[in-house]
């Protein structure tokens, strides 16, 4: 029967002031977490997920007496963790965005049959399989970069450097279901394991892991090397990585404990970064804003704010059409005009001139100026040449009383008396 070696390590990074990655090492279950969500809520995904992981009864088996009886097991773990953390972030509106990734690796060991290691992901987390000095990676980020790559948009050297690597297609705690990718391999003595956060491999390229994973015969040694790799490279995200060797076991053969690496302090983490970087961190420290780069986008957050921006067009639209939907009369620069809109204008729409009349404020009686001000709105343009047909007529009219008031008739000038709206 094979047995599993395994060790971790974790580093916040030298830009984050939260390790929001979490890990798992035991007897049989290994996994890594990385938490999103804002500034906590990122940190309590990841050891929501975990520890819903570990607590269901398989993984608790594997954690401490026996292996996976099969890779149903180790799906339905995940598929709770899943659940814990979904209920948790809809029962806290301040984690209410909260969601990680998850990838695990588990011995499965079904009675009477082969052993065989489990895998399971879910997220941008990976897995590796280092073996004769020949890194292999076997899980497929669930993003939107990798997306495009597999669809021929984008190679995979643009898509390191994307604006939009960072958004996720999947993640733990996003619906209340959620898919994973799973499969079984036969293990083979010798062969070595690399479970890590994106903070990893976004750091380092391939060669430069499959180096780290060879210069160490022990997996605490190789982990610790490949966080401290990732932090001097930059250390712009959360670093975590579990390396998990396959051994023989044997009558005589005795498990060592799991080996977990302790987080270097901040202010450790703080003198391994150069001049310039420290004055930045402090300077962004003074001002009170945070030093984290954004948090990823997960589909949940754009699908709302696509959502959103449909109820906000869907308004404009309805708040537009009601404010330029009729007509009235009204006068400018001296002449009657037919404008488009409310009178008065309606939040930010001002009514806009549609048509002039060739009718003249000083041509308008008291009386036509007076109805001219109390005319309602038009539903449309006609109604409104409508109205101004019968107004012409009606000056027409008023002609000859105009011309007599000429003549030494004391009369006020209609033009003085027209205070249109």
């Amino acid at each position: 029967m094979s047995t599993l070696v395994g060790a971790m390590a974790t580093d916040v990074g030298r830009i984050r002031s939260v390790n929001q990655d979490g890990a798992l090492t035991s007897a049989y279950l290994f996994a890594v977490a990385d938490g999103m969500g804002g500034h906590n809520g990122g940190e309590v995904a990841s050891n929501l997920a975990l520890e819903a992981l570990r607590a269901t009864p398989a993984a608790a088996a594997a954690v401490q007496a026996r292996p996976f009886r099969t890779i149903e097991e180790l799906i339905q773990a995940v598929e709770e963790a899943n659940e814990s953390v979904f209920a948790s972030a809809r029962a806290n509106a301040a984690v209410f965005n909260m969601g990680t990734t998850l990838c695990a690796l588990a011995l499965i060991q079904p009675v009477g049959a082969v052993e065989r290691i489990g895998l399971v992901n879910v997220g941008d987390s990976r897995i590796y399989r280092w073996h004769g000095d020949h890194l292999l990676q076997l899980t497929q980020d669930h993003s939107l970069v990798q997306d495009m790559v597999r669809d021929g948009h984008l190679t995979a050297d643009e898509a390191l450097r994307h604006p939009q690597r960072n958004i996720l297609t999947r993640a733990l705690g996003i619906e209340a279901m959620t898919m994973s990718d799973s499969w079984e391999r036969e293990p083979v003595v010798g062969e070595r394991y690399l479970l890590c956060s994106d903070g990893l491999f976004n750091e380092l390229t391939a060669e430069q892991i499959s180096v780290a994973l060879g210069a160490f015969r022990d997996p605490g040694e190789a982990a610790l090397k490949l966080v401290r790799q990732a932090v001097d490279a930059g250390g712009r995200d959360n670093v975590t990585c579990v390396v998990v060797d396959v051994h023989a076991e044997d009558a005589n053969w005795e498990r060592p404990e799991p080996v977990v690496l302790a987080v270097p302090t901040p202010q450790a983490r703080l003198d391994r970064q150069d001049p310039e970087s420290s004055v930045r961190h402090r300077g962004a420290t003074a001002l009170g804003t945070e030093t984290a780069p954004p948090g990823r986008l997960t589909v949940r957050v754009v699908l709302f704010a696509g959502a959103l921006l449909v109820v906000v067009a869907v308004v404009v639209g309805a708040v537009t059409l009601f404010a330029r939907g009729s007509y009235f009369l009204s006068v400018k620069d001296q002449e009657v005009v037919v404008l488009r809109g409310r009178p008065g204008g309606m939040l930010w729409l001002d009514p806009t001139l549609s048509e002039r009349t060739g009718i003249m404020a000083d041509q308008l009686s008291p009386s036509l100026c007076d109805r001219l001000n109390r005319a309602t709105s038009f539903s449309d343009l006609a109604s409104a040449r409508t109205a101004v047909a019968t107004l012409r007529e009606d000056v027409l009219l008023l002609r000859p009383v105009v011309a007599a008031s000429t003549t030494g008739v004391e009369t006020t000038s209609p033009a003085a008396l027209c205070e249109i709206r």
